[in-house]
């Protein structure tokens, strides 16, 4: 399906490919139920060339959709857990720094 979608030639394809979704269904096969309560153990755990087969929660994927619109990237861009952790950085709200009210001048 990759590679047909890459055919149609669109300006920017993002494929996000994420593991394990951690996120609570109305409907959980048990094996999924077991998976959700045990991975969240495991992911740390997960590194070097396991990385990209960490769970990930399915809200971060989310994020990183809308991170993946944001960041005007051109071309194909495939993103496994690390890659989808920054795109969803993308969305995170900015901070900007408090500055003093200014009170308007008193008419003389």
């Amino acid at each position: 399906m990759e590679e047909e979608l890459e055919g149609l030639g669109f300006e920017s394809l993002d494929i996000l490919q994420p593991s394990m979704l951690l996120a609570w269904r109305a409907e959980m096969r048990p094996l999924e139920l077991v998976a959700s309560a045990v991975m969240p153990l495991l992911t740390p755990l997960m590194r070097g060339k396991y990385a990209p087969y960490r769970a990930i929660p399915a809200s971060t994927v989310a994020a990183a959709m809308l991170g993946a619109t944001r960041s005007g990237r051109r071309g194909v861009q495939r993103y496994t857990y690390e890659g989808i952790q920054s795109l969803a950085r993308l969305t995170a709200p900015r901070t900007r720094p408090l500055t003093p009210a200014k009170t308007p001048a008193r008419a003389r």
